[in-house]
This record gives C-alpha cells, structure tokens and sequence, in this order.
C-alpha cells in the first residue's frame, strides 16, 4: 500500500473497524482455523456495535484466499469499504479488534521503510535475473540473457583447444558485464539499500568483482541457483532475514539520530511535548512503543494533524469539536498527515526507553 493510498484513509468517515489478527496460512487445517478466528472476530465486532456493511466488506476481503506461510494482516473499514488490506511480516501475539474514530495503523508504522528497497540477481554464465523492489513495494524483473555458446571451458590441448577456451572465458566476461551494467542501473533506480546476489557461486563472484562502487558497499549473498525465480520460497527465507536485519540497522540509526538530538534541542519524549511538536508540524519521525503508551488518550480535532493532551491547547488554535482518542490511534494519524516517519515498538522487539511511550525526532529547534 502506498503512502498516498494510507493517507487517504484519513479522508474517510469513521467509524473505523480495525482487525489485527494471524493470517498464518502453514497448516493443513489452515482454511478451517480462519474460519474460526474471523468468527470470533466477527463476534467481537458486532458487540462493538461494527456497522452492517462494514462487517460485510470485512468478511468478503477474508473469503480471500491468503498466501501461504506465517504472516499477521491488518484490515481496516469504514461504511462498506474495505481501506487497508496488508499482509505483515509476522502475526500479532494476540489478535486485536477495534471500532473507533480514527483507523489503527500502527502496525504499517514503518510505511516509509517497511519495504526495503533492494535488487535481488541470480546469476549464472550466460545471463541473470534481476529484481528490483522499491520503497513503495513496485516491482521490476528484467531478464539478462547473454551469450550461450561458448561459455565452458573444454579439455585437451593445442592452439584450437587454447582458442576455443579463450573465447569461452571472453563471453564469460561479455555476458557478466552486462549482467553488473543492468544491476547497476535497477540499484540506482530504486535507490536500493540492499543487493543480493544469488546462483551459481563462480558467476556470484564474477560479478561482484565486476560492480561499481555504488553497489559494492551494499552487496550479500545467499545460496541459490537460477532455476527459480529468485521471488520464490527457494530464496524467500534468506532474503526475508536479510531484510528484517537492514530493518534493524536502519531503526537503530534513527535511534541514535533520537539519542543525539535530544542534547540539542531536536528531538523531544513524552505525551505532551510529542503531541505539541505535531500540532505545531515538526516531526520527522514519531517514536512510538505501543506497550507503554497503553490505553493512554488524547484530543484530536477535526483535522488529525491537531492533537493535544489538554483542550486550552486546541482552544488556543481555534479548535472547538474535538473527540477523545487512543494514542496509538491518534498519534500515528498525525504523523502521517503531516508526512512524518514512524518508528514503533509493537511486539517483541527491544523497548524504546522513551518517557510515557512515545517521543520525536524534530524538524527544527
């Protein structure tokens, strides 16, 4: 989904039913356990009074089939549409069930990083298949064919045999050169953070010998022959590890960023002051740990950029309708009005350490 589509959730009249639940699909009575989560979920929904067709779009968006494997989805609907429909990495510990007035989005916090752009090749002698991801989850795969005859050395001895393994090697090089030259370019045009080389372990070193600088420095490597679409579950496992670590290293970059300017007046924690960098539109990234904010509430206005913890701030600005809201429903919203990151703490990763749950990185002193 991408950052336009989610903000225009925003537009929408609530309320909104939020569903975070287990979509794993990785058993052979996955069909049948589906079907028992979302009739509790449908229970839960109804006692929260969901409308009618809000509860229909809802069942129709999980009649789907889902992909297989572990993963967790976040369906959000208002009226009888259906706004967010994501797959997530890994299930909610536990499945969450919302109505409310403004749509729960924190588990997509990281929607400017949560697809880590990257360019997956496989490679072998004669060509390679190259796949590019962009931050907003587009996709593009060229195929790299070079030359098939020669590309294997051959036994023996005398000038002819020299010969025919001299113009081997020499389409060898020919085709890896092309391969390094399309990779080089998909890098550039996703502006990726991770290359990946997989296939054959003779050609995989060729042709990182054969790239530029700019992708040097982002390169690694899996096991994997070009049989498969690299897309596939042949590599699926590795690359998903490989991203979730470039996940890591960049949030811990964001952190220290947090760490560092908080001594110079750029970063700020606590509801309060969070909250009044939001209204005021500067904050370039919210930090959020879900499991200390709590059940914690805020005032929101009719624009979501206009949050505040007490009503004299809103009434300061003019603000006179305004609604009691989660913080971890709130906040996010505003963020994400404004065009600010997110960074958030949901489930087992380490916590935050931040006063009362929540803090930013500012925009300017």
């Amino acid at each position: 989904m991408n950052l336009t589509a989610l903000r225009e959730t925003l537009d929408h009249r609530g309320p909104f039913a939020s569903v975070h639940l287990d979509a794993s699909h990785d058993t052979e009575d996955a069909a049948k356990v589906a079907e028992l989560r979302w009739r509790a979920v449908r229970e839960e929904l109804a006692e929260r009074d969901a409308p009618d067709p809000t509860l229909g779009a809802l069942e129709d968006a999980l009649d789907r089939a889902p992909p297989s494997g572990r993963a967790g989805r976040l369906l959000v609907a208002a009226g009888d549409e259906v706004l967010v429909d994501e797959y997530l990495p890994a299930p909610p510990a536990q499945p969450m069930v919302r109505v409310s007035a403004l749509p729960y989005l924190l588990p997509l916090a990281d929607w400017n990083r949560r697809e880590v752009p990257h360019v997956v090749v496989t490679v072998d002698r004669t060509g390679a298949q190259v796949r590019a991801v962009h931050a907003g989850g587009a996709e593009h795969t060229e195929d790299v064919e070079g030359r098939e005859h020669p590309v294997h050395k051959v036994r023996g001895a005398g000038m002819a045999h020299r010969n025919v393994q001299s113009y081997a090697e020499e389409t060898v090089k020919r085709n890896i050169a092309e391969v390094a030259e399309e990779v080089a370019r998909q890098v550039r045009n996703a502006h990726a953070q991770l290359l990946v080389l997989a296939g054959d372990p003779e050609a995989r070193t060729r042709l990182r010998d054969a790239l530029p600088a700019e992708c040097a420095g982002i390169v690694a490597e899996i096991e994997h022959s070009r049989v498969a679409d690299p897309s596939h579950d042949t590599v699926a496992h590795d690359l998903a590890d490989l991203l979730a670590e470039q996940r890591r290293v960049e949030q811990d970059r964001v952190l220290e960023r947090f760490r560092v300017g908080g001594g110079h007046g750029l970063a700020v924690q606590g509801l309060a002051d969070t909250v009044a960098a939001l209204r005021a539109a500067n904050v370039e990234v919210l930090l959020v740990d879900a499991r200390d904010v709590g059940d914690a509430t805020v005032l929101v206005g009719s624009d979501p950029t206009m949050v505040a913890t007490d009503r004299e701030d809103l009434h300061r600005v003019g603000v006179s309708e305004r609604i009691e809201a989660r913080a971890d429903e709130a906040l996010p919203a505003a963020a994400l009005a404004s065009g600010a990151e997110v960074v958030a703490a949901t489930g087992d990763e380490p916590a935050l350490g931040l006063t009362g749950g929540v803090g930013a990185i500012l925009r300017h002193t």
